[in-house]
């Protein structure tokens, strides 16, 4: 290609991009608060029988974290960007008794609560392209009304029972759910448990159409967003009890 035409053709794809974005940005509106309170599908009972005088063990959410990565796809990914999406907000328990194969966990985090390019995430992914406040806003705003439908399906739902094995690594059964729908997946991770407290992390990949999720697109595909996601989790909570059950 002729370099000195190069810029002018980066230009005309540009303004045609923001045109079609900018359509789709003209129907967003604003979005509903987070639900507050746990999905009334959380076992929440099983844990509070489990707890007294058991091994159960309470996610802090301020120092746990679920990081997924978005990735561009497209003829004209180079004129697109990658994201990071994160969840601060995971609550539920682990139980962990003597015995492993009683072992199991539950989590939930809202929908709504999701974070989208923190610089700090970006930057430890190596995304170097930037992106405005009002970009990162309208991406979140987009993501959570029209791809993942955050108020019809307000929470991401996990449950895990380990597969054979012991810590530190192991390999989970997991149930996960997203917008309505639960997919089952194998996941290693890497658990310890000492002096009350617990930790956990493990990766995972899922596409997004397993769970009914059309990704996003415009321009009939030629900029659009991976139908891969990854995900990079991290866990910490402490051991707790349940008292008057």
């Amino acid at each position: 290609m002729d370099n000195t035409r190069s810029p002018s053709i980066r230009l005309a794809f540009t303004g045609l991009l923001a045109l079609a974005l900018a359509a789709c940005v003209s129907e967003l509106k604003p979005l509903s608060p987070p639900p507050t309170g746990a999905p009334v599908t959380f076992p929440e009972d099983v844990y509070r029988q489990a707890g007294v005088g058991g091994a159960v063990y309470q996610i802090d959410p301020r120092a746990s974290q679920f990081v997924i990565y978005v990735y561009r796809d497209g003829r004209l990914a180079n004129f697109g960007h990658d994201h990071v999406v994160a969840s601060h907000d995971a609550r539920g328990y682990l139980l962990f008794p003597d015995n492993l194969a009683g072992a199991r966990a539950d989590l939930y985090f809202p929908v709504a609560t999701l974070s989208v390019d923190e610089a700090g995430l970006r930057a430890n992914a190596g995304f170097t392209t930037e992106l405005s406040a009002d970009d990162i806003e309208t991406t979140r705003r987009r993501m959570l009304r029209t791809v993942l439908e955050a108020e019809k399906y307000p929470y991401i739902q996990v449950h895990a029972v380990p597969a054979p094995g012991a810590p530190p690594r192991l390999t989970l059964n997991v149930d996960l759910t997203l917008h309505g729908v639960t997919r089952a997946f194998q996941m290693p991770i890497e658990l310890a448990v000492n002096g009350g407290k617990f930790s956990a992390q493990g990766e995972l990949d899922i596409r997004q159409t397993d769970f009914d999720i059309t990704p996003f697109s415009v321009l009939n595909g030629a900029l659009a967003v991976k139908d891969q996601l990854h995900i990079v989790f991290h866990l910490r909570g402490e051991r707790i009890g349940f008292s008057g059950y």
